[in-house]
């Protein structure tokens, strides 16, 4: 998504920045070749929800880092095998997820503002934005100070392993309306406490021959996330294929996909998805993500 007057910083400044802030990938170029075919793959374009091809040298990318932290930061996965039980590992990884979703929200809010004062309608101010962008910059100010200080004891991760080959990319930090219990949580859209909006970091990612996903959550975090964790490991290795790939799909933006999975898997039934897609962003239509659904059932990014 890019915005008329972008804004564009080094979340992680320090008196080592640099001036360039440069197009930092969020999910690494080395795994974006993984699934590329002609250095091309398949994603979802935020504006129109419909699939398209995108080159992997603008996949995924942000400018959100400058040149010296985006190498120093991130080299212990970048340079090295990404290992999902180093708490060092899943908190970097974690703070480039969330940064992209952070600088995406802050452009969100700057660009209604502009609205606003063009028009003088609140229309344009959407509040759920702004609550999120507030909790993300917290989670962003607690990552950064426990990598500063080499603590890693921010967050809380689970990991599920497939031994399947990899089809699919994903990198984001959400919100969800409802806990595994179809009991509401995190209500951007009304009223509510800032203190209780506690997002899900999920990436998706490979892992020698497989693919691993990984989910983050603040430590002693009591909603969604917590109920998410304790059962996703439970359940069978299609059911949660089937429950992160509409995890992936309706919370993350920042999604790829091989062109093998998108003409085998998802081509023949793109219609329903880009309708699903604009159904869900439309803020009058309640969805929850743990419901069998119809359009959704059987919704697969992992077996091609």
């Amino acid at each position: 998504m890019r915005f008329l007057q972008e804004i564009k910083f080094c979340v992680a400044k320090s008196e080592n920045c640099e001036d360039n802030i440069i197009q930092a990938h969020s999910i690494s170029k080395k795994f974006l070749r993984k699934i590329a075919k002609n250095g091309r793959v398949i994603s979802i374009a935020p504006s129109s929800g419909d699939f398209e091809e995108i080159g992997i040298r603008q996949a995924s990318t942000f400018r959100g880092f400058c040149g010296y932290h985006d190498k120093e930061l991130f080299k212990c996965f970048e340079d090295h095998n990404f290992d999902f039980t180093n708490p060092e590992h899943i908190e970097k990884l974690s703070l480039r997820t969330l940064s992209k979703e952070y600088l995406l929200k802050m452009n969100c809010i700057n660009s209604q503002a502009e609205k606003f004062d063009t028009h003088h309608n609140p229309s344009f101010i959407d509040v759920g934005s702004c609550f999120a962008y507030y909790r993300l910059e917290y989670y962003k100010n607690l990552l950064l100070t426990s990598i500063w200080q080499k603590k890693y004891n921010v967050l809380d991760s689970v990991s599920i392993i497939f031994n399947d080959s990899l089809h699919c990319l994903a990198s984001g930090a959400f919100f969800l309306e409802n806990d595994i219990n179809h009991e509401p949580v995190n209500l951007l859209q009304e009223k509510c406490s800032l203190k209780h909006l506690d997002p899900i970091i999920l990436n998706l990612i490979p892992l020698n021959n497989d693919t691993i996903v990984t989910i983050s959550f603040l430590k002693n975090n009591k909603t969604a996330n917590t109920l998410l964790v304790k059962e996703l490991p439970l359940m069978n290795k299609v059911q949660q294929k089937e429950l992160i790939s509409k995890l992936i799909f309706l919370y993350t933006e920042n999604f790829y996909l091989s062109t093998e999975i998108y003409k085998n898997k998802l081509k023949p039934v793109k219609t329903k998805l880009v309708k699903h897609f604009h159904n869900y962003f439309n803020l009058n239509k309640k969805f929850d993500v743990f419901d069998e659904d119809s359009e959704l059932k059987n919704l697969n990014f992992f077996d091609s």
